[in-house]
């Protein structure tokens, strides 16, 4: 459980370094670019679920955890879990961009990529004891 757990956060940090750095400087950025960063961090939310709840049936990988039948859903993903990628990588971008003060999108994004991690770690803690998901 936990080994999985860690490979998917390194996953998800991965990918948060590759978009994070796609769009610097989030706080200053255009309304549609705005809108763009949200709708790639939420597309990515939920495909990363999807892909992780299909690798389990196919037997890929060992059971994670399993949805709260409570949430509205994208194919096996819960909608609150893309927005929840949404967030974490644009507080992500504004903690790297205000901490590193850097015009050096690698170290924002690197910065950002560290946060989103440590940040979901807490939150899994949190939605596992409400009952959102079960481990």
């Amino acid at each position: 459980m936990i080994v999985g757990g860690f490979s998917s956060e390194i996953i998800t940090t991965t990918v948060s370094v590759i978009e994070c750095s796609a769009s610097s400087k989030t706080s200053i950025m255009k309304p549609y670019k705005l809108i763009l960063f949200f709708g790639v961090g939420f597309i990515f939310g939920i495909l990363r679920e999807n892909l992780i709840q299909v690798l389990i049936e196919l037997a890929i990988l060992p059971s994670l955890y399993t949805y709260s039948l409570h949430f509205l859903r994208i194919l096996y993903s819960p909608i609150v879990i893309g927005i929840g990628w949404i967030f974490a990588f644009y507080n992500g971008m504004i903690v790297g961009e205000r901490y590193l003060k850097s015009t050096n999108p690698v170290k924002t994004s690197f910065l950002a990529a560290i946060f989103v991690m440590l940040v979901s770690f807490p939150i899994e803690v949190t939605v596992v004891a409400m009952n959102w998901w079960i481990w």
